[in-house]
């Protein structure tokens, strides 16, 4: 892409960036459901560890798949952290859900 040139290749490489990172959307607004719920049951240290852990893992994995594959691999590699973080979130609230079910 050039300054004032912005033809057919580079509005379908937008497109497909664009693509590439939706999964951010989705599952970022996810996670801050997730994080909100252990916030309201008073928990702010397991969502703090879960997410210094994740991003520290998505630096690795954002520099590897920029290698690989140049920008379209950190698109990818942005949506598979926050799909990454999601489910590092999830799978703990779900088992401290169970948990608390059998106490019932």
């Amino acid at each position: 892409m050039q300054f004032g040139r912005f033809g057919a290749k580079d509005i379908h490489t937008l497109w497909l960036l664009l693509i590439l990172t939706s999964g951010m959307f989705v599952a970022g607004s996810l996670g801050s459901l997730a994080s909100g719920a252990f916030y309201a049951r008073g928990d702010t240290r397991t969502p703090t560890i879960l997410g210094s852990l994740s991003f520290t893992i998505a630096i690795g994995l954002k520099i590897l798949m920029f290698w690989l594959y140049g920008l379209v691999g950190v698109a990818i590699a942005i949506s598979l952290y926050y799909a990454m973080s999601l489910v590092m979130l999830t799978v703990p609230l779900y088992r401290r859900a169970l948990d608390q079910r059998h106490v019932l």
